[in-house]
């Protein structure tokens, strides 16, 4: 055998025992694997690799989503975009939801806070931000009781409260979780909200919004669970929680599936115009 075919067999082994590999890992640790990857690779070699790969791809898409206006233009107006720049270097924060740098803010009195996805969180004056064109936008790091690592999906304020949407990961069980802490000039100390014990894969949603509904008051909160080209019936499960929007008591932490009822969110709906 020759040396050249030697090397092609050796390479194509090498090339199937990484992607077994790869495949029989952890889902979080697959995320990080391609975060990473993706990291290094140009965009514009992502974009040639979607429209070879994916045969349904727009490249108008492309960091676009689905939006037919370009930002700074928008549906209806034309945003006046200020560059400004902070005290902190991105390149630390730690992301686990993809290959880009993705932050949560949040206005907070006259701060602004900002929240990567591992729940570390620092702040910066409104009025700074607004004003200082030509320095660097001093922050300043808030202390929490945090220790676990997390990963942040959605952020909401209410009612001098900030709450966090994450997931955790336990012996390759991917669940959805929520905390809260009340907003103070200290320590923020985050307590248990809701902690769900449903595994998922690629669960998305995570966002937050306060509700009352039949004397109770709590949240609204979104959660899905959706995998590429794999579609499940979960949805339409009325034991899971993923494909619904959910509404959590903020005193029993009763969960309801709020969307299913279609005919009651139009009831809210009309009640609300």
């Amino acid at each position: 055998m020759s040396l050249l075919k030697k090397i092609t067999i050796y390479f194509f082994i090498s090339i199937f025992l990484i992607i077994g590999i790869y495949k029989l890992t952890p889902n979080n640790i697959q995320r990080t694997i391609s975060a990473k990857i993706l990291k290094h690779i140009s965009p514009k070699l992502i974009l040639v690799a979607r429209i070879i790969f994916f045969d349904r791809y727009d490249i108008r898409n492309f960091k676009n989503d689905y939006n037919v206006s370009f930002l700074p233009n928008t549906q209806f107006t034309k945003l006046d975009f200020k560059e400004r720049f902070f005290d902190f270097d991105i390149k630390e924060s730690i992301n686990y939801l993809s290959y880009q740098k993705n932050f949560f803010i949040e206005i907070i009195d006259d701060d602004v806070w900002i929240i990567d996805s591992t729940g570390s969180i620092r702040k910066a004056n409104f009025i700074d931000i607004k004003t200082n064109i030509t320095k660097k936008i001093k922050t300043s790091n808030i202390k929490t009781n945090l220790k676990n690592k997390i990963v942040v999906i959605g952020t909401y304020v209410h009612d001098k409260k900030i709450y966090f949407s994450f997931l955790e990961y336990k012996d390759s069980c991917e669940t959805l979780n929520i905390i809260f802490a009340k907003i103070n000039s200290g320590i923020l100390n985050f307590q248990n909200y809701y902690n769900s014990t449903e595994c998922g894969k690629s669960i998305g949603g995570g966002r937050m919004q306060s509700f009352e509904h039949d004397n109770m008051t709590g949240l609204l909160v979104t959660v899905a669970a959706v995998v590429p080209d794999k579609p499940s019936e979960r949805a339409q499960d009325d034991n899971s929680i993923f494909g619904k929007i959910l509404f959590i008591d903020s005193k029993s932490k009763k969960v309801i599936n709020f969307q299913r009822d279609i005919e009651l969110l139009k009831v809210y709906m009309q009640k609300k115009i």
